[in-house]
């Protein structure tokens, strides 16, 4: 019985200790795989006709940025998963 509560404390601290990885792509920069610090957690994908951004972010920071999009062709992803913002 304690060799399973032990276990499964471990799993959960383990589990919470896991960082999110997101892609990570700013131009002229090479795409490349990012784990992103405590404090971003969401993956972010903006594009427009301009640019193409991806990176870790911060929530509040992507909520703020999908209120300032003007123009239909900018896309704004933000998401929670792994590698959700190819």
């Amino acid at each position: 019985m304690r060799t399973a509560a032990l276990l499964v404390f471990l799993v959960v601290v383990v589990s919470l200790g896991e960082a999110l990885q997101c892609h990570f792509f700013k131009e002229p920069y090479a795409e490349r795989v990012a784990d992103c610090e405590p404090e971003y957690d969401v993956c972010m994908h903006f594009k427009n006709p301009l640019e193409e951004l991806k990176s870790c972010e911060a929530r509040e920071n992507c909520e703020n940025m999908e209120f300032s999009l003007t123009r239909p062709e900018d896309i704004l992803k933000c998401c929670t998963e792994d590698f959700c913002n190819a």
